[in-house]
């Protein structure tokens, strides 16, 4: 199911989607995956240590050399997906 969202992400970031990857990925998955499969346990543990970490100033490995570059991945996802879940929040306050 992962290699399949990542083509979805690959082919969403050349057709120039105008929503973010992530919104896209999770809306052209419903097509072929159980939602709930997309939401998993360590997905969310992922997602509480991603928040911890930004909240704390606190490092999530003793360094960067040492942080798994997949970590940093997901890290640098969630980040853009949060910041465009609060810019939008924004936009919508000064439109309403």
């Amino acid at each position: 199911m992962f290699d399949e969202m990542y083509k979805i992400a690959i082919e969403t970031e050349k057709q120039g989607f105008t929503s973010s990857v992530g919104e896209a990925v999770f809306y052209e998955s419903l097509e072929f995956a159980n939602s709930s499969a997309l939401v998993d346990t360590d997905s969310q543990v992922l997602i509480k240590a991603f928040l911890y970490c930004t909240r704390t100033s606190t490092p999530p490995f003793k360094d960067l050399s040492s942080t798994p570059s997949n970590f940093v991945d997901q890290f640098m996802i969630i980040d853009q997906e949060l910041n465009r879940i609060q810019n939008q929040k924004i936009k919508e306050q000064q439109n309403g």
